[in-house]
Parts: structure tokens; sequence; C-alpha cells
């Protein structure tokens, strides 16, 4: 409705008053702490800077690839200086005393394996809602108001599906869930290959999309329950950090590479519609593959609380 009404710029307003509860909440709420001497000096400042700095300029990067072209001076010089900040980081972090992100997480295989996970899924289930966002808007004709309404069966799919997936985990495992969800996730996008100009919502766009839900919904708790298994106590926050990461770059990855192939071919989104949910399902295939051998078999005690993000 913000959309439709006010312009796309609206939905960056719905944070401000957010914030701004969530601030007086803290005052209010958040018992006031006072940090041991030396506390500050503990932190790794230069590390958090590098790491930040190459996050953000790898989304930045991502994100312009499609409109700017991936082998477009902008582009390289963007993925460089992304690159080498955060080689940077990884420089730092072996020589601090209390490193960001320490090194046995990442010898860590579970954490690892739900981190790509998380990061490939995430970018094929956000590129799912922007091909389609743009397709059923530009192609079709429907309003920005429309679209989010026809997303709404989507959504709801999603959580029925983390729903189921969270009952089967301690029987059927978290790697049997994965790959079953990206299974599904992969079919769905070979069911949207097949939507065109003149067909209608119900017939060839809400099947795929309602196939990709459930298996993203089988997908995501599955993977957080599979990353967070080996983790110790005091290394969980670090480690669902990472988890966030992966979640936030793989959902500018996903929009960078889909609309890079849907535009590549020339005509637009009408032409390129095609091409880009048939790359999105060769992407969950390989991932598929990559998860079922690197991915445990975890199966959580019944009753385990499952978040997903």
């Amino acid at each position: 409705m913000l959309t439709t009404w006010l312009g796309w710029r609206s939905v960056f307003l719905v944070n401000v008053p957010v914030g701004v509860v969530a601030g007086l909440l803290t005052v209010h709420l958040v018992p006031r702490h006072q940090p041991r001497r030396g506390f500050g000096r503990e932190l790794d400042l230069p590390g958090a800077a590098l790491a930040v700095a190459g996050l953000v300029m790898l989304a930045y990067a991502l994100a312009g690839a499609s409109a700017h072209g991936w082998g477009s001076a902008r582009t390289l010089l963007l993925l460089a200086l992304a690159l080498s900040l955060l080689a940077g980081f990884a420089t730092v972090e072996r020589s601090v005393r209390r490193p960001l992100v320490p090194a046995q997480l990442w010898r860590t295989r579970s954490l690892v394996a739900g981190v790509l996970v998380m990061l490939g899924a995430t970018g094929i289930l956000v590129g799912t809602f922007f091909l389609n966002s743009l397709y059923l808007q530009e192609v079709q004709g429907a309003s920005a108001l429309r679209v989010g309404l026809e997303f709404l069966p989507l959504a709801l799919v999603i959580g029925a599906g983390a729903h189921l997936g969270s009952r089967l985990l301690p029987r059927a495992g978290s790697r049997l869930l994965i790959v079953a969800g990206l299974a599904m996730m992969g079919a769905g996008a070979l069911l949207l290959t097949g939507a065109s100009a003149r067909s209608g919502y119900l017939t060839g766009f809400l099947p795929g999309l309602l196939v990709v839900g459930i298996g993203a919904g089988l997908v995501l708790p599955a993977t957080a329950i599979t990353a967070m298994s080996d983790i110790a106590e005091d290394q969980a926050g670090t480690a669902a950090g990472l988890m966030t990461t992966a979640h936030e770059i793989g959902a500018a990855l996903g929009v960078a590479v889909f609309s890079a192939v849907a535009v590549a071919t020339g005509g637009g989104i009408a032409a390129g519609y095609r091409h880009g949910f048939t790359t999105a399902a060769a992407v969950t295939a390989g991932l598929a593959v990559v998860a079922a051998l690197l991915v445990p078999a975890v199966r959580p005690a019944a009753g385990t609380r499952v978040a997903v993000h």
C-alpha cells in the first residue's frame, strides 16, 4: 500500500517509528551496566571496521552489477576493493587478542555448511521475489499492491513449511530436509520457467511460488539447527551473526545474479524471465548436491525450538 500510494521510497519510513519505540524501550528496560576497565581496548574495532566496509562494498557491487554489467570497470573495481577489505579483515583476525570471528569457528563443519546453504537458499528465495515482482508489474501490468497480495500465499507456505520442517527434524534429520527442500525449490523454479505474458496468476505463477515457498520453509529451520549444532554457548552469538550475514549477502547475490541473467539476453524481463529461473533451478540443483555431501545429519531433540530468519 505504501508503494502504491506514496512511492517506493516510503517503505524506508517503516523503520523510523520502530527505531524510535525500540530506543525509548531500551532506555527504560535495559539495565545500566558499567563495563570493566580496559574492556574497550579488547574490542576488535579494526576487524569490525574492515568486515563491515568489505561486506557493504560487496553488497553494493553485487546490487549494481545487473545495471552496470558484471565486466564493467565499476563492478570489477568495487569487487576488488571488497575482496581487499575482507582480506585485510582476515589478516587482522590472526593478530588480535580477541578476534571478531575466532578461527576455530571456520573449522566447524556444521557451521560452514549452514552458512553456505543459508547464503544460497536465501539468494534463490529473494531472487524469486524480485524477478516475479518485476515480471508481474512490468509485463502483466499489475500494481505494487496487487503484487504484494499475490505474494501472500508464498509467505504463508514458507511459514507452513517451517512448521512442518521443525516437526520432521527429530526423525528425518537436517540433511534430508535441506536436500529435499532444495529439490522442491528447484522444482518450483522450473515450474516458473513455463510462465508467460499470457499466463494467469493462479495457473502460471502460483504453483511455482508455492513449491518454492514450501521448499524454503523446509530448508531454513534445518539450516539453522545444523549451523548451531556444534557451537559452544560462548560462541553462539558470533555464529548467529555469521548466519545473519550469509542471509543478507545471499539476498544481494540472488538479486544481482538472477536479474543480471534475466536482462543479459536482451529484451528485458519479458524475454529473460525464463532464463533467470532456469539459472535458479541449476544453482539449486548444485547447492543440493553440495548439501548432500557437506551437511551433517543433525537430529535435535523433540520439542527443540527452531528460529527462522
